[in-house]
């Protein structure tokens, strides 16, 4: 009987899994003392305050560049740049107005807490300006001050409290940094947008025998699968200024 008891408590203690959360209050229910919370960026903490620009207009060009015919590589490349342009000039918002408080309340508590981007190195400086603009530091209660950069098969960056793997795969860059930190996750609660970025930071928890637990955050799942590409075609055309989406529709009314 203690065997058994002891075999569940381990098999426990060694376990992940990825729910789904619609609202961002809901992550406090996850959320115990002594883990480390992560959180991912786009469309999580913040997004633009239009359609251009938004992770889901990036990945829409991509599409479309390769439904023009351009290899996958050559349609990310280009997509990439002109988010990168997008996002040099345009204002953010929280995805939720409370996500800034919820991870304010954490930092005070003390409770370890980082940012985690597929975001590139050249966007580091620009996103800690986003989030601060938005009354978010990801670095006030990280367990890694110092600035650290990594080798992911390609560059990844640790600044301001965040990792930024440059599309390279984040559980491998996860721990990787934590590795070079030598810092000792005792368990990890990620939340993120994104399946497939929660899978690969669940995967690398299992090699590496520490309990994880992501969040599916799908409070933006109906503006990413209805997005408005009229809306963001008008903004792209208009891009040299910013146009909001009321703006993209007086002109399309007209």
């Amino acid at each position: 009987m203690r065997l058994l008891l002891f075999s569940l408590l381990i098999f426990t203690a060694l376990s992940a899994e990825i729910v789904e959360i619609q609202k961002i209050e809901e992550f406090s229910k996850h959320a115990e003392e002594g883990i480390l919370l992560v959180f991912d960026i786009d469309n999580t903490i913040l997004e633009p305050t239009q359609t251009l620009g938004s992770d889901q207009w990036f990945c829409n060009q991509i599409d479309q560049y390769v439904d023009k015919g351009y290899p996958a590589q050559e349609a990310l490349e280009i997509a990439l740049a002109e988010w990168m342009a997008v996002q040099n000039v345009t204002n953010v918002q929280l995805v939720e107005p409370t996500v800034a408080k919820l991870i304010a309340k954490y930092q005070k508590k003390g409770w370890p807490l980082i940012g985690l981007t597929t975001r590139g190195l050249g966007m580091a400086t620009r996103t800690v300006e986003q989030l601060q603009s938005l009354g978010v530091d990801l670095s006030k209660s990280s367990p890694i001050q110092e600035e650290l950069l990594i080798q992911n098969k390609g560059s990844a960056l640790f600044r301001g409290g965040i990792l930024f793997t440059a599309g390279t795969n984040k559980g491998s860059a996860f721990f990787k940094l934590l590795d070079k930190a030598g810092y000792q996750a005792k368990k990890v609660l990620f939340v993120n947008d994104k399946t497939s970025h929660l899978s690969a930071v669940e995967k690398a928890c299992k090699r590496r025998k520490v309990p994880f637990l992501g969040l599916r955050y799908g409070f933006l799942d109906h503006k990413v699968n209805h997005m408005r590409k009229d809306l963001a075609e008008v903004q792209w055309k208009q891009f040299g200024k910013l146009i909001s989406d009321q703006d993209a529709e007086n002109i399309l009314k007209k």
